[in-house]
């Protein structure tokens, strides 16, 4: 990648480039780009909503199997489908918010420069909140990381005794 300052009418990405991209061909290449992403972030909207489906009729028909002291306690389905819901819904806002930077890089009558960087940033967020959102959920994963820092505050007491 090299850098270059662009006037006019530009779509610049790290990996697809469009000089002199006139207002004629503006409008089939922003629909095309839209109904791309709606295409796929619908499929995965709908998988996601289908999987929640299966997981809401798995807790119903074994409702009767759990015994009634776990009955406070919350089901394994229904903190799938929670974490299910978080992490769909915060790579939709995500996503369509790196989206929409996006296109108006490409609208506005002036370039930004610091707009590549937000535009990163933002596309950064979400394989970095992503394995938070999971590890909420998980019962094991939260006990080991509990256990490691009690045992650093165990050495680290050590260490200031010794």
């Amino acid at each position: 990648k090299t850098n270059s300052t662009q006037v006019g009418r530009v779509y610049l990405h790290a990996y697809c480039q469009s000089r002199n991209l006139g207002n004629q061909n503006s409008g089939p290449f922003i629909s095309i780009i839209i109904m791309y992403d709606l295409f796929y972030v619908s499929i995965m909207m709908w998988t996601s909503l289908y999987m929640v489906i299966l997981l809401y009729r798995h807790r119903k028909r074994a409702q009767y199997l759990r015994s009634p002291s776990l009955s406070s306690q919350q089901s394994p389905e229904l903190r799938a489908t929670h974490s299910i819901l978080l992490l769909v819904s915060c790579f939709v806002i995500l996503y369509w918010l790196n989206n929409f930077i996006t296109l108006y890089g490409f609208y506005a009558p002036t370039k930004i420069l610091n707009l590549e960087g937000i535009n990163a940033f933002w596309a950064a967020c979400y394989p970095t909140i992503c394995p938070f959102l999971i590890m909420k959920n998980n019962k094991l994963i939260l006990h080991f990381t509990s256990s490691i820092s009690a045992l650093r505050m165990t050495c680290f007491q050590r260490a200031l005794r010794g």
